[in-house]
């Protein structure tokens, strides 16, 4: 059975930041009607991964986040997709794992160089879901690529711009193949900062 974000399908094409405040509510209060039900873990793994992608789209779509704001909802994000996407590689849902992970790594892109290196590095190249077959190598390869550790970072460890726009280049393309195997669109926004 597939099981995608309720909100996300609905509101991924919107570019309104209502919308966007409109799904994270939504989202907070689904935990609450799974108490007492068993067996609905794949759904509570992409419920996390859902909130935490519709969270970082907030970041994105905002022009008025003081720094702090903003970097405290990029650290709730990535709270929420990373326990979604354990969630989901624990049940062996490699597509939607690797598609996790590569959110997960977008919103790393805005925190720090290392820390995107290390969520790719547990991205799934090729597998299998739901009796189809993908292979993401090349893709993420070049993702991969665009945060060599042989590159120097920018003060702190944080990306250059530079160094942003490659990579966010490359996340935008990786996550495409993910749609192409099946996996569905994104939330967050891919574009070049």
């Amino acid at each position: 059975m597939r099981y995608d974000p309720p909100c996300g399908t609905t509101h991924f094409g919107s570019g309104t930041l209502d919308d966007a405040k409109r799904a994270v509510s939504i989202y907070r209060g689904l935990p609450e009607r799974f108490k007492g039900l068993k067996y609905l873990t794949a759904e509570r793994g992409k419920t996390a991964w859902g909130l935490g992608e519709t969270v970082a789209r907030i970041v994105q779509l905002s022009t008025k986040l003081e720094p702090w704001e903003r970097k405290s909802m990029l650290l709730e994000a990535r709270a929420n997709v990373y326990a979604g996407a354990n969630i989901l590689g624990r049940l062996g849902l490699t597509l939607d794992l690797a598609t996790a992970r590569i959110d997960l790594a977008r919103i790393e892109a805005e925190l720090g160089r290392r820390a995107v290196a290390e969520t790719l590095k547990g991205i799934p190249e090729k597998g299998r879901q739901e009796g189809k077959a993908f292979d993401l190598s090349e893709p993420l390869q070049d993702a991969k690529d665009a945060v060599a550790e042989d590159e120097e970072p920018d003060i702190g460890g944080l990306l250059s711009a530079e160094m942003k726009a490659q990579l966010c280049e490359a996340l935008r393309a990786l996550r495409a193949a993910t749609v192409e195997a099946g996996a569905a669109p994104p939330v967050m926004i891919y574009a070049t900062p």
